[in-house]
């Protein structure tokens, strides 16, 4: 068979990283990355999630408990075998929805003005304004309280997306435009 007894019995320097979908006892049980998102409390129903989070997780993270097997070995301490779980790999991105910092109503979750998605005239932006001397730039600029979400809503209601992007490149502040990647 394939299995880690017997290719390492016949191969003793090989090393191993085996990728499941949940964590024993269940690693046999179905799944793909919707559904390992969706333990995860990633999604937002009825909506798909944009990206494969799961499987561009699980993937780095076999790449790193690869290289550190392989690691070990060159440093004499023999071959490995580790076993990492899809569902984990995601988890670990939920981290901080767990801890409420990216809830709703959490620091980044729509508590604080200065970080969050605004209409403009023509498409979105996302405003990254958390550290002092970006909301005080801000601030000078706009003449307006970076803790004051209408204010900034209407202030940024006066260009489009990619006219507040290029302005904010040019000084320095984090704000970027929201773009649809399915868009030509």
């Amino acid at each position: 068979g394939l299995g880690w007894e017997q290719l390492h019995a016949r191969y003793p320097r090989l090393t191993q990283v085996a990728i499941t979908g949940y964590p024993p006892p269940d690693e046999n049980r179905a799944g793909h990355d919707l559904t390992y998102q969706a333990a995860a409390g990633l999604l937002t129903p009825p909506a798909l999630p944009r990206t494969l989070l799961a499987d561009m997780a699980s993937g780095e993270q076999a790449v790193s408990a690869a290289l550190a097997l392989l690691l070990a070995r060159e440093r004499g301490q023999g071959s490995g075998y580790t076993q990492l779980a899809m569902t984990e790999a995601t988890e670990m991105f939920a981290a901080p929805l767990h801890h409420g910092l990216t809830a709703p109503g959490g620091l980044l979750g729509g508590l604080l003005p200065g970080y969050g998605v605004y209409p403009t005239r023509q498409g979105w932006i996302a405003v990254a304004i958390l550290e002092p001397h970006f909301r005080e730039h801000l601030e000078r600029e706009l003449s307006v309280s970076s803790t004051d979400q209408e204010a900034l809503g209407r202030a940024f209601l006066t260009r489009t997306a990619m006219e507040w992007e290029a302005w904010a490149e040019a000084r320095d502040l984090p704000i970027a435009a929201v773009r649809d990647p399915t868009a030509d």
